[in-house]
């Protein structure tokens, strides 16, 4: 992965443009051009979209023209895949190498670390208690410590909050589907957006927004509207 990039606990892990680029011995220009026929022919973006608006893309801040992009597991395979085969294994292998120090899961990771950030906020609430025992707070350097503790519980319940989420998330799973996992079930087929809203507005059945660690949210449309679209069962 590229020294530029970070993933946090609510993130796949992603593989840049640049990583690729130095796997494949291609010039970043070109895997730039090649990502975007990759992620026009998916219509993921239309030909007027510059800005790869639901991306991950990492702009210099002084000439205004992109970086870097991250890629999902899906999409950076899918780029390579006209490549040539040494190059592939070679995208296919570092995938390998950075699943294997993964959590499996989204609900995995975030549990992970609220179980470290408790450990923290145990510590830092001890400290508050010993400072609030005193009469009077002779320093600002006391001062903080206690707003670092009380800002560590906040920070704790925010994650309580997500976990939550994201359990209520995998329960509308079983009724909502997005495009891409469909393709995934269905071994690359395309399916088109567009279509999709049309049935849902046919049925009055509004697709929900859905975390995607590539995009930020996308579009999960419910199971009548994938059987009115393409009479296809998401279960």
């Amino acid at each position: 992965m590229t020294t530029e990039m970070s993933t946090s606990i609510t993130e796949v892990t992603t593989m840049s443009s640049l990583d690729i680029a130095e796997l494949t011995n291609k010039e970043h220009y070109n895997v730039l051009k090649d990502i975007r026929r990759t992620l026009e022919s998916l219509d993921l973006i239309d030909k007027s979209d510059i800005t790869y608006q639901q991306f991950q893309v990492v702009i210099d801040s002084q000439t205004k023209r992109t970086k870097y992009i991250n890629l999902n597991k899906e999409l950076s395979i899918q780029v390579v895949a006209g490549y040539e085969p040494k190059f592939l294994q070679a995208i296919i292998k570092r995938w390998q190498e950075l699943e294997s120090q993964l959590p499996t899961t989204h609900i995995e990771a975030v549990e992970s670390y609220l179980v470290q950030l408790k450990q923290n906020e145990v510590l830092k609430l001890k400290l508050d208690t010993a400072i609030k025992t005193k009469a009077h707070i002779g320093n600002k350097r006391q001062a903080t410590a206690m707003a670092t503790a009380s800002k560590a519980v906040r920070e704790a319940n925010k994650l309580k909050v997500e976990l939550n989420q994201s359990k209520i998330e995998l329960d509308q799973s079983k009724q909502y589907c997005t495009i891409k996992r469909m393709q995934m079930l269905h071994h690359g087929q395309t399916f088109n957006w567009r279509l999709m809203k049309k049935a849902g507005l046919e049925l009055g059945i509004t697709p929900i927004d859905v975390y995607d660690a590539n995009y930020g949210t996308v579009k999960a449309y419910h199971k009548d509207v994938w059987m009115k679209a393409y009479a296809l069962n998401i279960e």
